[in-house]
């Protein structure tokens, strides 16, 4: 028997009313905008902490391509480059699981619209349940898990982050629009 363990969250809405799908959209498109200037923030804070001139650093990345790849490269491996949710519908509820980096998805969490929509639905056979769950909520929460856990194709996924959001030239756009327009190097 294999352990299954499964982070997860819950949205707090009655699903069968005819405005959740729309707020969930809606929701997701707020969370994309505020993640994208979140994970814009962190990796610009990283590249100006790996060089002393980050001017220079975006110069490079024009002429260089091994530059660019470079940097590419490191934000890949800080998780800074994917962030995505994939909705489940079950039943009366909807379970979403979150995919990218641990920074990126514990900032999302941390939001206060997803906090608002969300709660935590995790689940895990490998030792003693969720000491905030009735034993009835951790039975359903088994059964909503087991209901995901053959191969599926039907969630809804949204994309937050994307490689072709967080690379070097939008970046610098997005370093000259912010910081230099603000007199800050």
């Amino acid at each position: 028997m294999s352990t299954k363990i499964y982070y997860g969250y819950r949205y707090k809405g009655n699903i069968k009313a005819g405005s959740a799908f729309a707020e969930l959209i809606y929701a997701f498109s707020l969370f994309k905008e505020g993640m994208r200037k979140i994970a814009a923030e962190r990796a610009l804070h990283f590249l100006k902490d790996c060089t002393h001139d980050i001017n220079r650093l975006f110069l490079d990345i024009h002429i260089h391509k091994e530059t660019r790849l470079h940097v590419l490269d490191i934000l890949h491996d800080c998780g800074l480059d994917n962030l995505s949710i994939i909705a489940y519908f079950r039943d009366e509820h909807v379970l979403i699981t979150l995919h990218g980096g641990s920074r990126l998805i514990e900032d999302l969490t941390k939001l206060e619209l997803f906090q608002k929509l969300f709660d935590y639905y995790g689940y895990w056979d490998n030792t003693d349940p969720d000491e905030n769950c009735s034993e009835q909520e951790w039975e359903q929460r088994a059964l909503d898990w087991d209901f995901l856990d053959v191969p599926r194709n039907d969630g809804l996924e949204y994309t937050l982050i994307s490689k072709l959001e967080i690379n070097p030239m939008i970046l610098e756009q997005y370093y000259r629009e912010v910081y230099e327009s603000k007199g800050v190097n």
